[in-house]
């Protein structure tokens, strides 16, 4: 099973020769054997970029910077949430944009409610655009009713893979028959007796499944929003980078207290007095989360620490750890590379560099689509690495 995800690891970035991704070399552990291959040379890749060239979109074009003037992804309530301020389209519009080669078609349709403010019912991206023939790899995303589907399907260097992320909330709360939200993977070889990789992940929401499956999450839905320039959504907070990879702590001395006093009394002995603490937590919002996120836990009781995970992981789409073992951890470290921050940028590549001993390579100062290749380009050298890793070494 190592060397099948080794291989895994090293097919991640091959598919994105013809998304308009750099590729990434496979890590020197990967048997050679099982290497996909990412040349110029290979004679799919170089058919591909024959058809990137000649490839002549058909109806309608806009032009954007970036894809967020298309479409934008946000979690909101520990879902996601799909927008877009376009018009409905009449049919697919093919959509230019720097870093996305050759581009993608976008479907916007919208339902007539009456009083003039139609209602989003379908929003629908797709790269390559459906009119490029024959893709290594395609990927959907699609938002309808209460739904959002995010797929990719690749087949390259002797590998077929298939990703699907599925998101349905249920109009009423209290009528669940299923998880709401799914990630179906699905790895097998055409040239080789590699054992496939089948996976079928279930969670309560889109940060349920981030805090459950960080692994997979990393490996498998990180490039797929990397290559919808929406990576920045797995960001973790600036001020929980800053105390874990800077030590600097910025929260208002009096707000902390509050925080702290209202901590202490998620320990009460009464219910409603924990349920009036938990509220007002709540309330006081973002930066109390971001305070009671770096708290010292040591001497909290069970039920504290419950409650202080239900709301950051509400509040901050991640639970709360100690700075310093965060700072030890590649999927914390990789995520910061998506940060603004220039100076957090670099030092969770520093650290990065320092806890693997890989030949990274990372320019914390570059342009967002030169960081966006290199961070990617990076998480996969740094997840083949961590089939190996040494042993007291955090995922």
């Amino acid at each position: 099973m190592q060397s099948t995800r080794r291989s895994h690891v090293a097919f991640l970035l091959a598919v994105s020769l013809g998304c308009g991704l750099a590729v990434a070399q496979a890590p020197t552990t990967v048997p050679a054997t099982t290497q996909p291959t990412t040349d110029a040379a290979d004679p799919t890749a170089a058919a591909q970029a024959a058809a990137v060239a000649a490839f002549v979109p058909e109806g309608p074009t806009m032009t954007v910077d970036d894809l967020s003037a298309v479409f934008h992804l946000s979690a909101q309530n520990g879902f996601l949430s799909l927008s877009t301020d376009l018009e409905p389209t009449d049919g697919s519009v093919f959509v230019k944009v720097d870093g996305l080669v050759p581009g993608g078609d976008v479907n916007v349709s919208a339902a007539d409610e009456g009083g003039g403010s139609p209602r989003l019912r379908l929003l629908r991206f797709t790269t390559p655009p459906d009119s490029f023939p024959n893709p290594i790899s395609k990927t959907t995303i699609a938002a309808i009713s209460n739904r959002i589907d995010f797929s990719q399907d690749s087949e390259f260097g002797g590998w077929v893979r298939s990703v699907h992320f599925i998101q349905q909330i249920p109009f009423d709360a209290d009528d669940i028959d299923d998880p709401p939200v799914k990630l179906y993977v699905n790895l097998s070889s055409t040239v080789s007796d590699a054992a496939p990789v089948k996976l079928q992940l279930t969670a309560g929401s889109f940060v349920e499944l981030q805090q459950r499956h960080a692994e997979e999450v990393s490996l498998y839905l990180v490039p797929m929003f990397a290559l919808l320039q929406q990576e920045k959504l797995f960001a973790p907070d600036p001020t929980i980078a800053r105390q874990a990879l800077l030590g600097e702590a910025t929260a208002d001395p009096d707000l902390a207290r509050q925080v702290n006093e209202l901590i202490q009394r998620l320990g009460a002995d009464a219910p409603a007095a924990r349920s009036e603490a938990y509220a007002a937590l709540e309330q006081l919002g973002e930066p109390a989360a971001n305070i009671a996120a770096t708290v010292d836990r040591t001497n909290l009781s069970a039920e504290q620490n419950s409650l202080l995970d239900t709301l950051l992981a509400a509040r901050l789409g991640a639970l709360p750890q100690d700075a310093q073992q965060l700072a030890r951890q590649p999927i914390f470290l990789l995520n910061c590379l998506l940060l603004d921050d220039a100076k957090l940028r670099t030092a969770a590549f520093d650290r990065l560099k320092t806890l693997t001993a890989l030949p990274l390579e990372f320019d914390p100062q570059a342009n967002a689509a030169t960081r966006r290749a290199q961070a990617l380009k990076v998480r996969t050298q740094v997840h083949g690495w961590a089939t190996t890793r040494p042993a007291g070494v955090a995922r």
